[in-house]
């Protein structure tokens, strides 16, 4: 009887990890005002940086997720599908002056479903050019950030022309950034709506279809 307790009680101790099916990620930052940035414009570059530090954690999530190992994706790929398929909105944002500085206190919040984002990357990494537009995109996005970044670095210069310019220059990458996150709303909005009506039994022309 004891050997027999002893087999059932190991695969108890034994059993895998199970890992939650989704996560509401948090993350958190502050931004101090330049002489040259005015509330909306250190409101976005708040909303950037928070932005890409949930990202980065909800990569980590997805990454330990064993549904998601199966697609043997790389680490800059599920950073990539994340940034394109998970939604990122602010949960709060306080203006507070400290000294002679006006800073921004920002926390955003990301809703990682990992259901969700595994059939969403099954029906992207089945299309090959909806597939290479989704990374080119996130690229593109990448880029533009880290523009905003090189061009704080100018704006915080005291030569007026170069300020001046640097300014026109955020207006643009801002206005671009806007543009390419309309385009992934709408890429993430007809994958699930397509998602949604593929049916049991459809044959692939059927689902192409659909798509």
């Amino acid at each position: 009887h004891l050997y027999l307790l002893t087999l059932l009680i190991i695969p108890f101790f034994f059993a895998p990890t199970a890992y939650p099916a989704s996560e509401t990620i948090y993350s958190s930052f502050k931004y101090t005002m330049g002489d040259n940035d005015t509330k909306n414009d250190a409101k976005r570059i708040c909303f950037i940086e928070a932005k890409r530090l949930a990202i980065e954690k909800a990569g980590t999530f997805i990454e330990s997720s064993t549904e998601v190992k199966n697609f043997q994706l790389t680490r800059d790929e599920i950073r990539t599908f994340a940034g394109a398929i998970v939604k990122v909105d602010i949960a709060s944002e306080e203006v507070k002056f400290i000294g002679e500085s006006t800073v921004i206190f920002m926390t955003v919040k990301a809703e990682v479903d990992i259901d969700s984002f595994r059939d969403r990357v099954k029906q992207i990494k089945a299309d090959r050019d909806l597939e290479a537009k989704v990374k080119a995109q996130q690229l593109q996005i990448g880029a533009m950030e880290g523009k905003i970044r090189d061009l704080q670095k100018t704006l915080a210069t005291k030569d007026f022309d170069e300020v001046v310019k640097a300014r026109m220059d955020r207006k643009e990458v801002f206005q671009r950034i806007d543009e390419l996150e309309r385009i992934k709303l709408d890429i993430r909005t007809k994958t699930k709506v397509a998602i949604g009506n593929v049916e049991l039994l459809m044959t692939k022309e059927e689902v192409i279809r659909v798509a």
